[in-house]
């Protein structure tokens, strides 16, 4: 049934994928005091929100773009062009908004990017009204700054629906809510994460401060959706499904781009891939520029294997927005796993030709070479990685394995331990568990079952489930009889 289901949707939106339309981002606007931070990306999540209702582009969620600025390793602001003409090119975008908050001054300075052959640059800054609260009136402003720079029409009351629309009228909820969701960043919401094994990236503390948060925003503006949303989220990571379900009413009332993510995530820590993926479905229905959403349907069918219609669900998304190299770097992914390399591999390299400069997109080359056995070729586009940027936690992790394949034990334990000396855990944990497992197969190889051990308990606390690798891998029959292994249940 779910086969089923699930093929249908993904024909249905194959068939609907839209012609190129224009892609805009909001990046995580920046802050001149830095107890400011919250209040500044909080700006940026709540005009991406306004950029959903627009029917005729494409929208990058904050989130997307946050990953896209960790993985290019940068930190500071995007006030200058060429920063921002990288990141552009990251998230395959044709318009991009940056921002500082000087929140002493009240006043928001925003960028506005154009990409492509149009190419123009604008500045202004805004300010509330007077007598109007902080930050929603500051949030009005840009609003108002930001329906101009894209020309929406006054006709049938796309403007001023784009600028009336407000996340609240509390200024109290506002600065709540949006601490509450930048806190709640590190936690991934994909498929994969979802995992009733992936133990979750914040801790019991940190999920307690985001519930406070929360309640805090809700006691003011009950009617806040994506306060409920990012509840259900907290109560579905502490095994409340009952309460995520209340908290997913709550918020019930159309596809919210965060109620969707809310919602898919709940249903796959409840094992139900069926309202996952249907929830995902409704959301690009609905709203077909909403790419978060397109990305995470590919990444749910790929998670339960099925890659056929995975690879529709990509290629309607990179038909739909040309310019984003990862929806193309994640078809190759599904590419190979359907076994076929030499497709997989060439769409990697338009991936790449959309981005020659990206550490990401080279180590996804190197990882097609991997999957299509050709490990000295992908030896030698790791190493070129690493020369050039040597603390690549990705480009590590996948070298170490490299060397496992082709046998270089010593070398896999030298570059699994550089990994986990330079990847963020709490926000990277797949590449941490990754480089664990390579570490625990190295020192298989090597005969120190002490050191073996240790790696495998830290890649199940980061979130491995299976030890499928281990078992298949004849030179760890040693490892896989030791009792300790046994005991970890793997």
């Amino acid at each position: 049934m779910l086969a089923a289901m699930l093929t249908s949707m993904v024909f249905a939106l194959a068939l609907g994928a839209a012609s190129p339309r224009l892609t805009v981002a909001v990046a995580p606007f920046t802050a001149v005091e830095p107890a400011a931070a919250f209040a500044a990306e909080g700006l940026a999540h709540a005009l991406t929100e306004r950029l959903y209702e627009v029917p005729s582009m494409n929208v990058v969620s904050v989130r997307q773009v946050s990953a896209a600025l960790r993985a290019m390793g940068e930190s500071g602001g995007l006030e200058t062009p060429g920063a921002a003409e990288r990141l552009s090119r990251a998230v395959g975008v044709d318009r991009l908004v940056t921002g500082r908050l000087d929140r002493a001054r009240g006043e928001l300075r925003l960028q506005w990017f154009v990409f492509g052959d149009e190419r123009a640059n604008r500045a202004a800054t805004v300010k509330a009204e007077k007598g109007a609260p902080m930050m929603t009136g500051l949030e009005r402003a840009a609003a108002t700054t930001l329906a101009s720079w894209l020309a929406l029409p006054d006709e049938g009351g796309a403007r001023a629906a784009f600028v009336g629309a407000m996340t609240t009228a509390s200024d109290p909820a506002w600065l709540a809510l949006f601490e509450a969701v930048a806190l709640l960043g590190p936690q991934s919401l994909s498929p994969r994460s979802a995992s009733q094994s992936t133990p979750p990236a914040l801790d019991a503390k940190a999920r307690a401060i985001v519930r406070g948060l929360l309640g805090k925003a809700l006691a003011t503006d009950r009617t806040l959706r994506s306060a409920h949303s990012c509840l259900a989220v907290i109560e579905a990571l502490e095994g409340n499904d009952k309460a995520a379900g209340t908290e997913l009413g709550a918020a019930a009332g159309g596809p919210q781009p965060m109620t969707t993510l809310a919602a898919a995530f709940v249903h796959m820590r409840e094992a139900n891939a069926e309202l996952a993926a249907r929830a995902y479905s409704d959301a690009i229905a609905a709203r077909p520029g909403f790419l978060h959403a397109r990305g995470s349907l590919g990444q749910l069918y790929n998670h339960v294997g099925r890659f056929r219609e995975a690879a529709a669900v990509f290629r309607a998304y990179a038909q739909a927005a040309p310019r984003q190299p990862w929806a193309l770097a994640q078809l190759g992914y599904t590419l190979a796993r359907q076994k076929k390399h030499d497709e997989a591999r060439a769409v990697t390299e338009q991936a790449l030709a959309l981005d020659p400069t990206s550490t990401a997109l080279q180590t996804e080359l190197a990882s097609r070479a991997i999957d299509a056995g050709r490990f000295d070729d992908a030896a030698a586009v790791l190493g070129k990685v690493l020369a050039a940027w040597p603390q690549d936690g990705k480009a590590l992790v996948r070298a170490s394995y490299v060397e496992l394949l082709r046998g270089g034990d010593e070398q896999a334990v030298v570059l699994g331990k550089r990994a986990l000396a330079v990847i963020d855990a709490t926000r990277e944990r797949q590449d941490a568990m990754y480089a664990q497992v390579n570490l625990a197969r190295a020192y298989g190889h090597k005969g120190d079952l002490d050191a073996a051990v240790a790696a495998l308990a830290a890649a199940k606390a980061l979130g491995l489930h299976s030890g499928d690798e281990l078992v298949a891998d004849a030179k760890l029959a040693q490892l896989v009889a030791d009792p300790r292994y046994r005991a970890l249940g793997l």
